[in-house]
């Protein structure tokens, strides 16, 4: 009884925490600013991530993933409303650089005018200058007014100087304000894309499951079973390293296989994994291992993806384990890590299968072959999963999965 208590108590609890992210994640009104919408994004943000670890159930991930849709839409709006702002400050730039390049092309026509009249001015012999006025006081008023008309060509070419900076500074401005606008034109492709990945992963979420929370559930316990058992494996020193065999690039090591099968594993197929800073100690134990993208060790060849598989950047000089793969999961935060099932982590491998089940070494080291435990054991799903290391030197491991 005091069980089904606790339990009311965290669902009432969840319920409500849904409800406020819900509440937080309000579609912006027409007109709100960008820094309005920040703090709406912060918010939203805020218990989203808050809220992302007590995921249990498949009404609750959705209701994340309605969230995330709505966070993701949120940033697309302020994107919006930033490009909006940008595009009518450069139409206003344009029009003060029109009108200012206008101006400059008056000053110059004038200035051009003035420089002929002074050039004809000085032409003039001083001594005519002065037998051609009528008088004294007219000789005067002419020399004032040729001191007057020399200070306008002064402060003619001042206003020239000061308009031609004044043009390069716009120009400058609506340089800056146009490539700000590229970025975030890029920026919104992107967060677009975002909210397409989320939409189309919810839609196949509802599809796996079938909208059933059994099979939510079922999936669920064995995808985090394969994450906690290979984690545990490497991290944890269940792997001795004793009795380890050399083998040869291009020797086969192990099959392909569907170990852990249902407990942790949905299906046959290979998750190869490549860490890096292992140690052993005394006894033989590894430690400190760090799963890392394997892509970075191999080679890049044509392989063929699974629908909704983001490709990935082969850039090593592995050769690969199986012939002819075919890529089901990345690395990364792929569909499945997305989705929760790995309890918010990334895939630490990249799981693939092929017509062969045959496992060759993509890189000569000495192999180890072991099998642990996994799932529930004590809830009562509980099954043996085999798998293979080979140890490459300096630290770095390669790992074979599931394997028969």
């Amino acid at each position: 009884m005091r069980h089904l208590v606790k339990i009311f108590l965290f669902c009432l609890f969840f319920t409500f925490s849904v409800q406020q992210v819900f509440a937080a994640c309000l579609v912006p009104s027409p007109g709100m600013s960008a820094e309005e919408i920040q703090s709406i994004i912060n918010e939203c943000s805020a218990l989203v991530n808050q809220y992302h670890q007590q995921v249990v159930s498949l009404s609750q991930q959705i209701s994340l993933m309605d969230n995330q849709i709505k966070l993701t839409m949120l940033k697309i709006a302020q994107i919006q409303a930033q490009i909006d702002s940008l595009e009518k400050e450069i139409t206003s730039l344009s029009s003060k650089i029109t009108r200012l390049n206008d101006s400059l092309d008056f000053l110059s026509r004038v200035l051009l005018e003035r420089v002929a009249e002074n050039y004809k001015a000085k032409r003039k012999n001083p001594l005519s200058f002065f037998l051609s006025s009528q008088n004294f006081s007219d000789f005067i008023s002419r020399y004032r007014f040729l001191q007057t008309v020399q200070l306008h060509d002064r402060e003619l070419l001042f206003s020239m100087e000061k308009t031609r900076l004044n043009y390069d500074e716009q120009k400058q401005l609506k340089e800056e304000a146009q490539e700000k606008l590229k970025n975030l034109n890029t920026q919104l492709v992107s967060q677009k894309q975002q909210l397409a990945i989320q939409m189309k992963d919810k839609e196949r979420l509802l599809e796996e499951t079938k909208g059933k929370e059994a099979e939510y559930q079922r999936i669920l316990s064995a995808a985090l079973a394969e994450q906690e058992t290979i984690m545990k494996a490497v991290q944890q020193a269940i792997l001795k390293l004793a009795d380890g065999t050399k083998v040869e690039k291009g020797q086969e090591i192990a099959l392909i296989g569907n170990t852990g099968y249902p407990c942790c594993s949905t299906g046959t197929h290979l998750h190869f994994m490549v860490t890096v800073d292992c140690q052993r100690d005394s006894n033989g134990v590894l430690r400190g291992c760090t799963a890392v993208n394997p892509a970075d060790y191999l080679k890049n060849i044509s392989v063929v993806y699974d629908k909704d598989v983001v490709p990935m950047n082969f850039k090593g000089d592995w050769d690969w384990p199986i012939d002819n793969p075919r890529i089901t999961q990345e690395y990364g935060m792929s569909y499945w890590a997305r989705t929760g099932y790995y309890g918010g982590k990334p895939h630490n491998g990249i799981d693939m299968v092929s017509a062969s089940s045959i496992i060759k070494a993509p890189k000569e080291g000495i192999l180890y072959r072991q099998s642990t435990t996994c799932g529930n054991c004590k809830g009562g799903c509980c099954a043996t999963v085999n798998f293979v290391a080979l140890d490459h030197g300096g630290g770095v491991y390669s790992w074979y999965w599931h394997v028969k």
